[in-house]
């Protein structure tokens, strides 16, 4: 399936960045709720880059470093960790092995940019 957002990752010729903010999502789809709700049971992690749960994304991660694309992501989160959090940051070796620079930040480190604008 090619979305927008595939489209534009296809175009992308030299970075590519992914900032997220929330604490949360919605696990509106079955492969997602069953993902999280079987971490939440065990905490085993489904973070096999070549697993049937992350093909999609991971060889489209793939395809874009293969052409010298550079995919950061950036993600803000609160704490105490959300349980989504958890289970978000347990899964991400297979961000990692696709080859995205993943990064983390508190959200009490963060400065805001707008203090002190006209």
């Amino acid at each position: 399936m090619t979305t927008p957002f595939h489209e534009n990752l296809a175009k992308a010729k030299r970075t590519a960045y992914h900032l997220e903010q929330r604490d949360g999502w919605a696990l509106d789809s079955a492969k997602y709720r069953a993902s999280f709700e079987a971490f939440m049971a065990v905490h085993a992690p489904d973070a096999d880059a070549d697993g049937e749960f992350w093909s999609g994304w991971t060889s489209t991660v793939r395809e874009a470093v293969a052409r010298g694309v550079e995919f950061r992501r950036l993600r803000i989160v609160s704490e105490p960790l959300s349980d989504y959090i958890l289970w978000e940051h347990a899964i991400t070796a297979a961000n990692v092995a696709a080859g995205e620079r993943v990064r983390w930040l508190s959200r009490s480190k963060c400065v805001d940019l707008t203090r002190g604008a006209r």
